[in-house]
């Protein structure tokens, strides 16, 4: 017995040698991707101490939720030219909630009282990091249609970008990471130039987002997430 047991352990370690040496794909739906060995140096083994203004606080228990149940998962919050809190929900929907001290009867006087209805529905897709340009118009990273801009005031909505230029710089400072007229699958966070107006974004990753099976559809960003 243990002797069958003893080979039975060496075969076990023996494949376990075997797959760590191998490029063995992974399980769907990650089977077009693989494991890459990452090098320990990269790794932080000494972090700092949690000193100064990283000490440990319990200042968010003061906190609470702001619309909740009305604006689901604004992957980012900003306040417009206007002065007017703008967010943008999972399901593609553009919020503005004004400053609570012009609203009778506020609940939180010092804070935000949302408008209803929305102010603009900017179809299907997954909206992420937005800011306003100095016209005020909002330009948003659609991890779905790319990178885009929406006139509040008029309701034009634009794409100023959803694939990398059929001429990339030819700089050779130039770091052109993407093949040239290659797609834009996961626009996920942006900033305005001040100075400009140039816009400088970011493309995740070459895994687009899936559209989620939830009752209320949208398209979601976890099962890219998790792949990448």
């Amino acid at each position: 017995m243990r002797s069958s047991l003893a080979i039975l352990v060496a075969l076990i370690s023996s494949a376990c040698v075997w797959l760590n040496n191998v490029d063995t794909p992974l399980p769907y739906p990650a089977h077009h991707h693989k494991v890459v060995d990452l090098d320990p140096a990269m790794l932080p083994t000494n972090p700092s101490p949690l000193e100064g203004v990283y000490a440990p606080n319990e200042l968010l228990r003061k906190a609470h939720r702001l619309f909740d149940g009305v604006v689901q998962s604004s992957e980012h919050v900003e306040v417009s030219p206007g002065g007017n809190l703008t967010l943008m929900d999972k399901y593609g929907y553009v919020y503005e909630a004004e400053p609570a001290k012009n609203v009778p009867n506020a609940v939180f006087p010092d804070e935000w009282a949302l408008d209803l209805p929305p102010l603009a529905y900017v179809g299907p897709g997954r909206p992420l990091g937005f800011h306003h340009d100095a016209e005020g118009r909002l330009v948003f990273a659609d991890a779905l249609k790319g990178l885009m801009r929406l006139d509040k005031r008029s309701g034009v909505l634009q794409v100023l970008a959803n694939r990398v230029s059929p001429d990339p710089p030819s700089s050779p400072d130039s770091n052109q990471a993407a093949a040239a007229g290659s797609p834009l699958t996961y626009v996920n966070a942006l900033d305005i130039s001040r100075q400009d107006g140039s816009i400088y974004f970011s493309d995740s990753q070459a895994i687009p987002v899936g559209l989620s099976p939830e009752p209320e559809p949208f398209y979601d960003t976890f099962r890219s997430y998790l792949l990448g």
